[in-house]
């Protein structure tokens, strides 16, 4: 039986339960009726991260945009295309050399013809040939869709044409990307403007190893060191005490074994009490056996 045909019987017998409370004099005024929902497809975990539309004046002479993956799952981008501020998947061109996208990761496209030298110079440029670990890069070419220097946009489209999201730009300064780590994009005309440019240190961007551009080409987070942040609440972690002493001395108890088992009470030299398991102390320190006629003995510990 399929869920829509079980789903009409359990609500076909739940109104007959209905009217039949209803006949007995019990009020039902609410009937249940089957709802065929609509299709609803989940947004895209995909972002334009950085767009770098001056890099046809740099020395591997070719503008490109980073995609990131902000999802968790792998994302495939088989058959999809990019296009410029005409906007339109009817003149976008394919993207290439890259199937997938692994989640929290991001791959750079190129705008080139010959993509084994331009990448090679690409890489050069930026990293001095060492590439940082799982650095991504593609393709794509076509003068159609060359990105201006005074303004243009980047679609992304999916194989079917839909638009996936797209970002604009206004006009760009030379030798510094487009930084979009915000995350901004429309799948809908307008398309929103990235405005703010990549800086040394910010969202994981860096100078160039050339030295001519600024951006985070394959970087989608900053890798900065954690740093401390004041924040005017005093714990225990945040008081630096003097070293204590502690000194035992032997006392006669005639207390039960399990009572001297029970958690016992130390002070603490700071003027707070905290408790410590018997066990914990027994581990510590060697009980003597008990003397004959003298009953049990047990230790008492003293925060000095």
């Amino acid at each position: 039986m399929s869920r829509h045909a079980f789903a009409r019987k359990l609500i076909s017998l739940v109104n007959k339960l209905q009217a039949k409370k209803s006949r007995l004099g019990e009020r039902s005024s609410r009937r249940l009726s089957f709802e065929s929902l609509e299709r609803r497809d989940v947004p895209s975990a995909l972002i334009i991260s950085e767009v770098q539309p001056n890099g046809s004046s740099s020395s591997y002479a070719a503008d490109w945009f980073e995609v990131t993956n902000t999802g968790n799952s792998e994302l495939t981008i088989t058959g999809w295309k990019m296009d410029d501020n005409s906007n339109t998947f009817r003149n976008s061109i394919s993207l290439l050399g890259v199937s997938t996208i692994a989640p929290g990761k991001s791959a750079v496209f190129i705008e080139t013809t010959t993509p084994a030298a331009t990448i090679a110079a690409f890489e050069n440029a930026w990293f001095n040939g060492i590439n940082p670990i799982g650095f991504t890069i593609g393709s794509y070419n076509g003068g159609s869709v060359s990105l201006s220097t005074g303004g243009d946009a980047v679609n992304l489209f999916d194989s079917a044409g839909k638009r996936i999201t797209g970002v604009s730009f206004g006009s760009s300064t030379t030798g510094f990307s487009f930084d979009n780590k915000a995350g901004l994009g429309g799948t809908t005309l307008p398309l929103p403007t990235i405005s703010t440019l990549s800086v040394a240190g910010v969202n994981g961007a860096f100078l160039a190893s050339d030295g001519t551009e600024t951006g985070s080409p394959g970087t989608t987070l900053p890798n900065n060191p954690p740093s401390a942040v004041t924040d005017n609440v005093t714990t225990d972690e945040d008081i630096v005490r003097s070293p204590t002493r502690c000194s035992v001395r032997r006392h006669r108890s005639d207390t039960s074994r399990s009572a001297r088992r029970q958690p016992q009470r130390l002070q603490h030299r700071a003027g707070r009490d905290r408790r410590i398991p018997a066990p914990f102390v027994d581990a510590m320190l060697s009980r003597p056996k008990p003397a004959r006629g003298f009953g049990r003995f047990g230790f008492g510990v003293k925060w000095t």
